[in-house]
């Protein structure tokens, strides 16, 4: 019923292997994904008809692609920066919903461009880069000058992403209110959520006070 959603890497008919390397991984990672999903949670009532079934299997590849553990994942299987990862997916690989792809793309690479391009360390032969962004650090920073100029409020992740890139849209001559779109703040929850994986990395123990 939802095999549409998924990325079909031989229909995509791509004569360079290296293309469909990258491709046939952006397929494995959010069909991975997919698959976590949906047996890590109990199916639902869906539709009109109430027929059980996943949310996961709702979503298409390219909305799952933007997830950040999954566009992350996949830019390190395939030794891509995320940027370069999201618009080969947005160039080669015929989404549906390309503006997802496109402001997902255009959100890293502004958050990017703040830490001067990072660079990317080779980790041996044959593996793939690793990047050296410390994510938090420049998160950090920006959220410090958000409170220098909004003292008393609460610096939400949200509300700190929300200010910086209102801030560099209006620099690049943009319209600054695009960011609270709903589109935009949906790749803002994404960066907002690799933030936290970063502060708390899954299978890490929080420890409490006594």
């Amino acid at each position: 019923m939802f095999e549409s959603l998924k990325l079909d890497v031989d229909a995509l008919e791509l004569s360079d292997a290296r293309a469909r390397e990258v491709a046939k991984i952006i397929a494995d990672v959010t069909e991975e994904y997919r698959a976590r999903e949906r047996d890590s949670k109990p199916l639902q009532p869906m539709g009109l008809l109430g027929i059980p079934g996943s949310y996961a299997d709702t979503l298409s590849w390219e909305v799952i692609l933007t997830f950040s553990e999954c566009t992350f994942a996949a830019a390190q299987r395939a030794g891509l920066g995320v940027v370069e990862l999201l618009n080969f997916a947005h160039d080669h690989c015929r989404p549906r919903e390309f503006w997802t792809l496109y402001w997902c793309a255009t959100a890293w690479a502004i958050a990017e461009s703040a830490a001067n391009n990072p660079p990317q360390t080779k980790r041996g032969r044959g593996r793939p880069k690793k990047y050296d962004w410390d994510m938090l650090k420049w998160f950090n920073g920006e959220r410090e000058k958000y409170l220098q100029q909004h003292p008393g409020t609460k610096a939400t992740d949200n509300a700190v992403l929300t200010w910086y890139f209102e801030q560099l849209f209006k620099k690049q001559s943009l319209r600054g209110s695009r960011v609270r779109e709903a589109e935009f703040q949906t790749q803002l929850r994404n960066i907002a959520k690799e933030l936290s994986d970063r502060r708390n990395p899954p299978g890490k123990k929080i420890r409490k006070n006594a």
